[in-house]
């Protein structure tokens, strides 16, 4: 059964330090690679900016998908989200959903597709989504793009080309202290200019 769909947006954090430089330097790198990755420890940022690359730029593909937190969900649901999301094709609970890789890949290969795979947590999960992934792909041969985010390089390192790795640092420390003034006074206009 096909049905029409749009792919829900992945919510922004309500204060944002510092993302939308960032987010166009990863939009930038994108340009030139088919593949970037966000490597970097729990917690210091890698799904809040692949968050704020989606919003920015999902726009400027015929398709895109935000796969979320992958390493704690079933991978037979996240490849339902990316057949829906890229297809337009809402499965049955009892359809199979391998028997549909071939056409995900397809509008992948003929359209300009966006897939951000958030916290990928092994190599298998990634493996498991069958991406058409060619990590020596440049935007001369390769309309769509994908952004993944991950802890462990070891998991991305044969699929993503070490030019296109972005490590992920700490905030500076300005940036570090407004954030933490947000959050602990509930809203921006508490902060002044730092």
């Amino acid at each position: 059964m096909k049905e029409k769909n749009t792919p829900t947006m992945p919510r922004l954090p309500r204060y944002e330090v510092a993302l939308e430089d960032k987010a166009n330097a990863i939009h930038s790198l994108l340009q030139n690679e088919s593949i970037v990755a966000l490597v970097g420890m729990g917690g210091i940022g890698k799904t809040t900016l692949s968050t704020k690359v989606y919003h920015l730029f999902h726009n400027q593909y015929e398709k895109s998908s935000f796969l979320e937190d992958v390493k704690s969900k079933h991978i037979n649901n996240v490849k339902k989200k990316l057949l829906q999301d890229l297809c337009d094709r809402k499965l049955c609970k009892d359809e199979d959903v391998d028997e549909y890789l071939d056409e995900i890949k397809q509008c992948m290969i003929s359209k300009k597709v966006l897939v951000v795979v958030d916290d990928v947590g092994t190599t298998k999960n990634l493996e498991a989504l069958q991406l058409p992934i060619d990590k020596h792909a440049t935007n001369v041969n390769c309309k769509s793009k994908i952004l993944v985010n991950c802890q462990n390089w070891q998991i991305l390192k044969n699929y993503v080309r070490e030019s296109a790795k972005v490590d992920m640092d700490f905030l500076e420390e300005q940036h570090a202290r407004k954030l933490f003034m947000c959050h602990a006074f509930k809203h921006a206009n508490s902060v002044g200019e730092i």
